[in-house]
């Protein structure tokens, strides 16, 4: 019988023997791809993704709208849909797209061919999440997948699977960033003060909570908006810690008691019956605690802006959501940005906030584009540099995407990418010149502590060291971004000679692009062919301003700047946050 391994873990653990299967296209850590061993993965058919996103889509509308209401009753709320996606979001999407996409590789099985499968024991723990964050880490673990893979075994019954129960365990370890800065003494001197006066003051016409400003831009809107900035935002009486309650089971049961499933679903029958065991206590157990706590930060702003923090931080989220019922109109900016997805998160900012600033032109009635700070600045500080400050510099510097091993959300790159992707960057690799070879940098992304050791082991002599990405930036002579996203919205506002490779089928992007990807691939600023790629760059190497600067690259950049990064002539950032302060202020004073 064949053996069938369910995670890379399982399969470090067994004694091996027979004709052996994967039931994911994972790699390992030691230099083999195990692609082409591992079963089809569903999710690289663009056209099933089509159809599942709108089948998704269905399902979790139908289970927030039952779960808003039941959350209302059980709590004495009268929360709207807004405040509780607020609270929901983006844990409900997330889990829901995992349990799915699980769901579909089991499905996606020969039924034909028996397989050996290993059960090893698990703590039921694990699923006790204390935010999204806690979910993320967990669903790239190989234990937390084995188990998960297990619950589904056993509620489909397939008879084809022979299960080897072992007495073992698979061990999950966690690994953390903290990143942390450090303020001058002016600064702290400048935000003590502002933060005693906080003390005596409630009312705010803005909040930030988060942002990417200067502190000298941050003041510059405050002055703008004629309001008083509310400075802090390391506030304590937010970042409290608690431990989690014991689940009540049968209230969960009650929960879902009037929840009508399709009984010819097979998987909502699944997700609903796992779901209700693993809602995350801050929905249920713990949602008075939180709310005790988070009231004790009592301040009332007009306006609450967020950068970061609506996706992760849950203590935040249900003050934000309380503040929300109570008359706050939340404002979302992006922390990123290039080319909008074509399955944006199931519109899940646009469901929570009333105004979504983003940098690429609106494209929805709550978008308004206003491009990142940082990226203004940088078009501002390179227009006047010279030609010869560019050539001068050394490096060729490729910026490589992150991987993972399982698939977390439909927008970003499905589980198999990674293959893709590694088999893309051997072609372009190849066919460099021998003299750009030696000056060639691979920057990997600084959280890809595991995933990509592989390709780092094999492209390791062009691993650049610099952790910085700023100061790769200015080595490099010529920018290659393997990703379609904010990296390459900051060389091009750096103005550095740039190209993207965009493979077919890898990122999905919103068809309403298709002007601007095409204008990008007229002027060879867009490849999906990495020998021609490499071509471009072995031409132009030595100058690469004889395409940089041409009339029809220069084109297709502003042409870039203006619908993707919201940067013109016409008007300055300042200018910007200006009339939308005015557009909100107004809407808000005669709705």
């Amino acid at each position: 019988m064949n053996n069938l391994y369910l995670t890379f873990a399982d399969f470090k653990k067994t004694k091996r023997s027979g004709k052996s299967f994967f039931l994911g296209p994972w790699f390992n850590e030691n230099k083999i791809f195990l692609g082409k061993k591992s079963l089809d993965y569903h999710w690289l058919n663009l056209n099933k993704i089509e159809k599942d996103y709108r089948y998704l889509y269905r399902l979790k509308k139908k289970i927030f709208i039952y779960l808003t209401k039941k959350l209302n009753k059980y709590h004495s709320l009268n929360y709207s849909n807004q405040s509780w996606s607020i609270v929901i979001e983006p844990f409900l999407q997330m889990y829901l797209t995992i349990l799915f996409d699980r769901w579909e590789i089991i499905s996606n099985l020969n039924n034909k061919r028996r397989y050996n499968v290993n059960f090893y024991k698990f703590n039921e723990k694990q699923n006790d999440f204390k935010d999204t964050e806690d979910l993320i880490n967990r669903s790239f673990q190989d234990h937390w997948n084995h188990c998960l893979f297990q619950d589904i075994f056993l509620f489909k019954k397939l008879k084809n699977i022979r299960i080897r129960n072992s007495k073992r365990s698979l061990i999950g370890k966690k690994k953390f960033i903290d990143d942390q800065t450090v303020n001058s003494f002016k600064e702290k001197l400048i935000e003590s003060i502002i933060n005693f006066t906080c003390i005596f003051k409630k009312k705010f016409d803005l909040f930030f909570f988060d942002h990417s400003f200067s502190k000298k831009f941050f003041f510059k809107i405050h002055i703008i908006n004629k309001s008083f900035p509310y400075f802090n935002n390391k506030i304590p009486k937010l970042k409290f810690n608690y431990s989690l309650s014991k689940k009540n089971i049968q209230l969960r049961e009650n929960i879902f008691i009037d929840y009508r499933i399709n009984k010819k679903d097979l998987f909502e029958n699944f997700f609903v019956n796992k779901f209700k065991k693993d809602i995350p206590t801050f929905l249920i157990e713990d949602f008075k605690l939180i709310n005790s706590q988070i009231n004790k930060f009592d301040i009332k702003p007009k306006f609450i802006f967020s950068q970061h923090n609506h996706w992760y931080n849950q203590i935040f989220k249900t003050w934000l959501a309380n503040k929300v019922s109570n008359g706050s109109k939340l404002i979302i900016m992006e922390h990123g940005g290039s080319f909008p997805y074509r399955y944006p998160y199931f519109n899940f900012e646009e469901d929570m906030s009333d105004y979504l600033i983003k940098w690429f032109k609106p494209m929805h009635k709550k978008h308004y584009q206003i491009s990142g700070f940082q990226i203004y600045k940088n078009n501002l500080i390179t227009e006047g540099n010279s030609e010869q400050e560019f050539l001068d510099r050394k490096n060729c510097t490729v910026i490589y995407d992150r991987f993972f091993n399982y698939t977390l959300t439909i927008p970003q790159p499905v589980t198999g990418s990674d293959y893709i992707a590694f088999n893309n960057l051997k072609d372009f690799e190849r066919n460099l010149n021998e003299d750009i070879k030696k000056i060639l940098k691979i920057k990997f992304h600084p959280t890809d502590y595991k995933n990509m050791m592989s390709v780092k082991k094999i492209f390791s002599k062009y691993k650049e060291k610099e952790k910085n990405i700023a100061n790769s930036f200015k080595k490099s002579r010529f920018i290659i971004c393997f990703y379609p996203e904010t990296t390459f919205s900051e060389a091009i506002s750096l103005n550095i000679p740039t190209v993207l490779f965009f493979p077919k089928g890898v990122y999905k992007i919103d068809q309403k692009t298709k002007k601007l990807v095409n204008s990008l691939k007229r002027s060879k600023i867009i490849f999906d062919n990495p020998k021609k790629m490499a071509d471009h760059i072995n031409l132009y190497w030595k100058n690469p301003f004889k395409w940089w600067h041409d009339r029809n690259t220069i084109k297709s950049i502003n042409f870039f700047k203006k619908e993707a990064l919201g940067i013109s002539k016409q008007n300055t950032l300042e200018d910007k946050w200006k009339n939308f302060f005015n557009k909100i202020k107004f809407k808000n004073e005669y709705r």
